[in-house]
């Protein structure tokens, strides 16, 4: 028989979040002529954390499989030492900056999987399988690998007073 439900639903969620100590250097721009020094760059080096979280759910109900859920979850911890390197240009109330980051992470993968594929069947019953039994199942693993990481940020701003400004990046 196809598989169909009377009703699914899927759900994904995804969570990131970080933190990272760096510490910045400005690098020094006295050796350019006055009208050049609108221009500045950084160098910046230290350690950042990142997590990755990723859920994907599904659930049906109705039809030939009866009610069956999937639940997938996936869980990237991220961390290792960075460098950054940014250039900034500032003309009049008008600023545009280009940073490059990268990181030689170390990733702590978790993920689990659980599940069940015809929770609430009635062998032989009116449109159910005869011989398909309720099923559920669980897995998991955790795993270590290295991840290097590099991200570009491009952003320009307006300064609109001395405490405003319209960003966009």
């Amino acid at each position: 028989l196809p598989t169909n439900f009377a009703l699914l639903t899927v759900r994904s969620y995804v969570d990131i979040d970080g933190l990272e100590l760096m510490r910045t250097h400005v690098l020094s721009n006295r050796r350019y002529m006055a009208k050049k020094q609108n221009n500045q760059l950084f160098l910046a080096y230290g350690a950042r954390y990142l997590r990755f979280s990723d859920e994907f759910n599904v659930d049906g109900s109705g039809g030939v499989l009866g009610y069956s859920h999937w639940y997938t979850s996936i869980v990237n911890n991220l961390i290792g030492p960075q460098v950054s390197l940014r250039w900034q240009n500032q003309r009049g109330r008008w600023s545009t900056s280009v940073q490059g980051r990268g990181m030689l992470g170390y990733n702590i993968s978790n993920w689990k999987q659980n599940g069940g594929i015809g929770l609430n069947l009635v062998r032989g019953h009116y449109n159910q399988p005869l011989y398909l039994n309720p099923t559920s199942f669980e897995h998991g693993q955790s795993r270590g690998d290295l991840s290097p990481l590099a991200e570009l940020r491009l952003d320009a701003s307006y300064q609109i007073s001395k405490a405003v400004a319209f960003r966009v990046g």
